[in-house]
């Protein structure tokens, strides 16, 4: 049995205090834009929409 030697990626676990919650949490974000994706029916469409995005992307 090996015990794992700390907690910090068990998500049982909140990671931030009640406290922090108050207050609030700053973060600083970047929008990189928006695509308009149909709902994809079938694995075909799945992976060709994962490559348009991933394509769009760079």
């Amino acid at each position: 049995y090996c015990q794992v030697p700390n907690n910090d990626f068990d998500l049982r676990i909140p990671l931030h205090s009640d406290e922090s919650f108050q207050h609030g949490i700053v973060f600083q974000a970047k929008y990189i834009g928006s695509l308009d994706v149909p709902r994809p029916n079938n694995r075909m469409e799945i992976v060709a929409a994962m490559r348009r995005i991933r394509a769009s992307s760079f």
